[in-house]
């Protein structure tokens, strides 16, 4: 090898790692892009999902003070009319359940000539995910019957468990607990 020829050989050297890095550094921007793209991406689905989760809360919440209240509101002379409320907020599972529940209830409540009005006297949700919420609900009931000179307060908490369907929030499981007073 010349003289001339090292200095040359070194120029191609230096040019092919020179070539070498910038290729390199290319690929590594292009890297960054991509993954930073994907950030953003991951950042959206993140910001929707807790969208979702936040919105399940109140939406839930009101479903179940809608269907308590209309579950413990009913008079005599049209209780199955005033029980057809679980056909449009209850699951088929709760609606199987409550309409074999409540056929001992409709005659008693005929028997008894007896009328109910709820009132929801405070609530919560428990966010499970977006599509399932706990609803705990704090009811009045006041309960009146032929012959009874004053109506009756049943005091109640009820807890619903609320799934989402179609966009609309249903009864799916229901605990009924009366509060007993001194």
């Amino acid at each position: 090898m010349s003289s001339d020829e090292a200095p040359a050989e070194t120029t191609r050297t230096q040019r092919l790692v020179l070539l070498l890095l910038v290729a390199a550094l290319a690929i590594a921007l292009i890297a960054v892009v991509m993954l930073w793209r994907d950030r953003e991406d991951l950042l959206d689905r993140i910001d929707e999902a807790e969208g979702a989760r936040t919105s399940a809360g109140p939406s839930a919440e009101e479903a179940a003070r809608h269907a308590v209240t209309r579950m413990t509101t009913y008079d005599y002379r049209t209780v199955e009319e005033d029980f057809g409320w679980v056909e449009d907020a209850g699951t088929e599972k709760f609606q199987e359940t409550f309409t074999g529940a409540s056929e001992d209830a409709i005659e008693l409540i005929k028997g008894l000539e007896s009328s109910a009005v709820g009132t929801v006297i405070d609530s919560a949700a428990t966010v499970e995910d977006s599509s399932h919420v706990k609803v705990l609900l704090f009811v009045d009931q006041e309960l009146k019957a032929a012959g009874q000179p004053e109506p009756e307060l049943e005091e109640s908490r009820v807890t619903m468990h609320m799934v989402r369907r179609d966009d609309r929030w249903l009864v799916d499981e229901m605990q009924l607990q009366n509060l007993i007073g001194p």
